[in-house]
């Protein structure tokens, strides 16, 4: 999920297979696909790129923080209880 966020390559290596803690990330994640979704859903409402998002909400036009959120935190409880690590940011 969060590699729907365009990244610089360095960035993204340097990350490796750690998740970002969704305490600070979840915000600016939230805020980049909703512009997104807005952008796609006005400049091309039948693009295929919206099917993505039917992974998170039912439908596009459910696409609230709070719902969003709680689909995104049991993924990374999941991830973490699977041994993935969350980046250090310090």
């Amino acid at each position: 999920m969060w590699n729907l966020i365009p990244a610089d390559h360095s960035l993204n290596s340097s990350k490796s297979d750690k998740l970002p803690p969704l305490e600070r990330y979840f915000e600016p994640y939230f805020e980049l696909q909703r512009s997104a979704l807005e952008i796609v859903q006005f400049k091309a409402p039948k693009h295929k790129f919206l099917e993505d998002y039917l992974t998170i909400v039912p439908d596009v036009s459910l696409f609230e923080h709070q719902r969003v959120f709680e689909q995104i935190q049991p993924m990374a409880t999941i991830a973490r209880n699977n041994g993935f690590e969350f980046l250090n940011l310090t």
